[in-house]
């Protein structure tokens, strides 16, 4: 009990002192390019940067956010300023104007009573503290979590496969071929759109970057791959994929790990395994095989009906129509399609 108290702390210390990738302005202007969104400065600072929403514009909804779709920084000191920047700009915007924030800690209860802020909570992230190291991160994994990851080493030894970061094109084709089969057949999602892959790897390697994954065989034949955005304090899964058919069977543990391995000895503090539906009980307990922890993520509505969006467990008719559509079709419509999702 003592030693989870402790990785508790651990975690939120390093939260408060979050330094998110997705403050960069490059970053910014890739996410508002795919989802079709207009970046705008709030009257808010952090680390020097001014803090930016995203104005999102259609016939059918006129919404400000702190970020569309699943980007969102972590400024949990500013949490309030950034929720009153928001509202003070849809005000002022018009009756029509709503706003969608999703937050990783909750705002005070008197002021979302008073501003009679709707609230739900679709989805939670999980975080593995880094504090202690690669030694660390092994002896916080369940038992048999750890048994898998060691079990993945040997095998990569023994098999000859190979994780290394890359950059090139040929690579990262190869990647969006595996990822939108995998996201038709297994998880019946439309995939993000290629594009933001690709601008996403055109960003210069540094501290606030992305980094990818590729595990090949002897043959040098691509099995799977990961992406992991990275900032001084937080490395973060976002997207990942691995063949589901073949001799290997624990490729995605072999990435995850090689990634939180380089995250620790880069001096980050925090490895977060991404947001899951809260009704995705079976991920949420692989990611907390890994010595991870639940942290709640809150969406708050104002101006608009406080729905709860499941990805996991809603739209049944999209996905009986995602899991019958050709590959080139998901492919082509994925850009113009995620923008209805922003």
């Amino acid at each position: 009990m003592l030693e989870a108290n402790e990785r508790e702390s651990d975690l939120n210390a390093s939260l408060a002192a979050r330094a998110t990738v997705f403050l960069d302005s490059a970053v910014e202007d890739v996410v508002g390019r795919t989802f079709g969104c207009e970046p705008f400065a709030l009257p808010v600072s952090f680390a020097g940067a001014q803090v930016r929403g995203f104005r999102i514009e259609r016939a059918w909804k006129k919404q400000l956010t702190l970020a569309p779709y699943n980007f969102q920084p972590v400024l949990r000191d500013l949490n309030a300023d950034i929720a009153r920047a928001l509202f003070a700009d849809a005000e002022a915007r018009g009756p029509r104007w709503s706003v969608r924030l999703r937050l990783h800690h909750p705002l005070d209860n008197d002021f979302v009573q008073t501003l009679r802020i709707g609230v739900t909570q679709e989805s939670v992230e999980t975080l593995v503290s880094l504090k202690r190291g690669l030694d660390g991160i092994v002896a916080g994994m369940q038992p048999r979590q750890r048994t898998k990851w060691r079990k993945a080493l040997s095998v990569a030894d023994a098999a000859g496969l190979t994780v290394r970061e890359f950059r090139d094109a040929e690579t990262l084709r190869a990647f969006y071929r595996l990822f939108v089969r995998v996201y038709r057949d297994k998880h019946r999602m439309l995939p993000q759109p290629y594009a933001l892959f690709e601008q996403l790897l055109a960003l210069p390697p540094g501290v606030r970057s992305v980094r990818a994954y590729a595990v090949r065989d002897e043959r040098a034949s691509f099995l799977g791959g990961v992406f992991v955005l990275t900032d001084e304090v937080q490395w973060c899964y976002a997207w990942g994929v691995t063949e589901q058919a073949g001799d290997y069977p624990d490729l995605s543990t072999l990435l995850i790990g090689t990634a939180m391995q380089d995250a620790a000895a880069a001096g980050a503090r925090v490895f977060s395994l991404g947001a899951s539906p809260v009704s995705h009980e079976n991920l949420r307990r692989f990611k907390r095989s890994w010595g991870g922890e639940d942290h709640p993520i809150l969406t708050y509505h104002w101006r608009e009906p406080a729905r709860e969006v499941d990805l996991h467990a809603g739209y049944p008719l999209a996905k009986a129509l995602v899991a019958r559509s050709p590959l080139w079709l998901l492919r082509g419509v994925s850009a113009p399609t995620v923008k209805w999702f922003a």
